[in-house]
């Protein structure tokens, strides 16, 4: 068993203080459905994340979907710090999961967000705020991840009794029940243990994409050996045994789950992040990694649907996280590691202390002594490139970020922006512009157009420093008058003057982008008619895949949700081969070898404080300072 133990351990044993992660594109859902509040109703619906309920966006009123080979900027912000600041021992571990994997019971039905409520615009919400049940596993009233099956399983199986518990007292022996979670509370279908630590020693649903560490010294014996990408699992055919050992003795037999057959999962160094600080890493944007999206059932149309998983991973350096047990328990616990432990400042009595010595008392909790923290996005499909874009071929997603509301309604959340904001790409190279919001946002949180309602559209600038787009008929960022205008007005019609309507609520104020109607995305059914008029107004808008043969430097902006001095919403786009390998390296970050790459804000920065900088110069170049 404790070969078991170990491989847990090397993983992940994670941990301490209020450390929430929130992911911002694709655009996590921290629990969250259809309420219409800044805080989710129910932390159990679908996994545990352990974050602030005031996270998390509503639910997508389209899913995106992303090609096959594709770079998607994965985006989040945590709490507490990471990378090589010395602080914590972290980890990010990105993963997902389709609905290969994630419908293996037959009683389940599809994966699902939830049916949200019908009439939005009315206040109508929280009817998918429930936690899925294995009696009602399809019920709209919730979503569904996991399959019922791998949840039984979990409840079934023993748990690992060589973790460390510390002073922990866990309530039950399956294996739901871990330091983190001593009382066994169940979280949508997720397995607890499988949830606390990984590389995990059983089968899951999920697939590995990238490992960013602070201990990249792992990667290759720990993180990308033992994944379920290249490694296989083992499990009892009596699922109450976690080791071939008591599986054989008592009659079972010890099966292969076989790895998933893909390339071992990135692993590189994590980002350095400040703690106490929901913000950016050292280089002035959010963190982030840049995954090129696997080929998989490509001959079949690929998966309709698909979830990301974020899970965040902390380290105390109180005691060896490695070589640590359930053996050490009465060892670390008579050095101190206990709940709130009192701790003398003084080894002796003297005469200013008088009989005891000075001591302070600590704010420890050992179910978070070692912590995992989670979001995951909405569901999204997979599917195969379009016609006449081959393998070969880079292709990237923009996408939209943030939510309606001021920097204060939005909290642990974003306000709009375009991710990424600033994007170098090959002439030749392709782009899929493609975005979702919300439309059930707190009604009295800040924004243009309709109350509660996530828009946003692209127009070309002269200069981002500006306020206003060029007219259609002097950009050059798309190919065609008709796709700026589309890009711009997101095929609206039935449109009003907005002087003549003098009404921002308005269906017919396509100024402020009301009167966007739902399409079919992809092929694949949209959420219907929410609003009772027979019309569907949506927060979705896809440009489709675009190819970019003329070099330039292009400026956007969205016109609705620019509000200068309070938000802005503005990206540039770099098509062609304009800066030297060492500008791109000293302004790039980016995991996706061999393809272009995202040029970050520290380069922004340094450049507008430091005018007579490098950074200064490179911007010059392009008009950009």
């Amino acid at each position: 068993m404790k070969n078991i133990v170990v491989a847990c351990l090397l993983g992940l044993l994670i941990s301490s203080a209020f450390a929430d992660v929130y992911m911002h594109n694709p655009r996590g859902n921290n629990d969250r459905c259809d309420e219409q509040s800044n805080d989710r109703q129910n932390n159990r619906r679908l996994f545990d994340s352990q974050n602030n309920a005031a996270g998390g966006y509503c639910i997508n009123t389209e899913p995106m979907y992303f090609y096959m080979g594709s770079l998607l900027s994965i985006e989040w912000t945590s709490q507490h710090s990471c990378g090589n600041d010395g602080k914590v021992n972290c980890n990010y571990v990105l993963q997902f999961a389709c609905e290969d994997t994630l419908t293996t019971s037959t009683t389940d039905g599809p994966v699902k967000d939830g049916v949200p409520a019908a009439n939005p615009e009315q206040g109508n919400q929280n009817q998918c705020t429930g936690t899925v049940t294995t009696t009602a596993p399809s019920s709209p009233d919730t979503g569904l991840n996991e399959p019922s099956d791998y949840f039984n399983n979990c409840n079934a199986r023993q748990r690992n009794g060589g973790l460390l518990t510390l002073d922990q007292n866990l309530n039950g022996a399956n294996a739901q029940f871990t330091r983190q979670n001593p009382g066994g509370t169940t979280y949508g279908f997720e397995c607890q243990e499988e949830r606390d630590y990984y590389p995990y020693w059983g089968p899951t649903p999920w697939r590995d994409i990238a490992i960013l560490t602070s201990r990249p010294n792992l990667c290759q014996d720990v993180y990308q050996s033992q994944s379920q990408n290249v490694a296989p699992r083992y499990f009892c055919s009596n699922n109450m045994y976690n080791s071939q050992s008591t599986c054989t003795s008592n009659g079972g037999t010890w099966n292969t789950a076989p790895a998933y057959n893909m390339p071992a999962p990135d692993c590189i160094q994590a980002p350095w992040g400040r703690d106490n600080h929901l913000g950016s890493t050292n280089d002035g944007f959010m963190a982030r990694y840049n995954w090129t999206i696997p080929y998989l059932n490509e001959a079949n149309g690929g998966y309709k649907t698909c979830i990301l998983r974020l899970r965040y991973n902390i380290s105390t350096g109180d005691y060896n996280d490695f070589l640590s047990f359930q053996a050490d328990n009465a060892k670390l616990i008579a050095q101190g590691i206990t709940t709130d432990p009192p701790v003398p400042l003084t080894s002796t009595s003297n005469a200013v202390s008088g009989s005891k010595p000075f001591e302070v008392q600590l704010a420890v909790d050992t179910t978070q002594f070692g912590r995992t923290f989670q979001d995951r996005s909405y569901h999204w499909a997979l599917v195969p490139r379009p016609s006449g874009v081959d393998k070969k071929d880079t292709l990237w997603n923009v996408n939209v970020r943030g939510k309606r509301g001021n920097i204060a309604q939005v909290r642990n959340c974003m306000e709009y922006d375009f991710t990424p904001n600033i994007l170098q790409i090959n002439a030749g190279d392709l782009v899929h512009f493609q975005w979702t919001g919300c439309d059930r946002n707190n009604q009295d949180n800040d924004g243009e157009g309709t109350d509660r309602t996530d828009r946003s559209n692209v127009a070309q600038m002269q200069d981002w420093t500006s306020s206003f787009p060029l007219p259609l008929e002097q950009q050059n960022m798309f190919d065609s008058y008709s796709t700026a205008l589309n890009a711009a007005l997101l095929g609206q019609t039935n449109c009003v003057p907005v002087k003549t309507l003098n009404n921002e609520q308005s269906t017919q104020n396509c100024g402020k982008l009301n009167a966007v109607k739902k399409p079919i995305v992809n092929g694949y059914p949209n959420n219907g008619d929410q609003t009772g008029t027979g019309v569907s107004y949506t927060a979705y808008f896809d440009l489709g895949a675009m190819r970019w043969n003329n070099t330039g430097t292009y400026q956007y902006m969205g016109t609705r949700n620019n509000n200068f001095s309070n938000r802005g919403q503005k990206a540039v786009l770099i098509v062609g081969s304009q800066l030297s390998a060492a500008a791109i390296a000293g302004i790039v970050v980016g995991a996706a070898a061999g393809v272009a790459l995202i040029a970050v804000g520290g380069l922004f920065i340094a450049g507008r404080m430091m005018p007579d900088s490098w950074a200064a110069s490179v911007l010059a170049r392009f008009g950009l300072l």
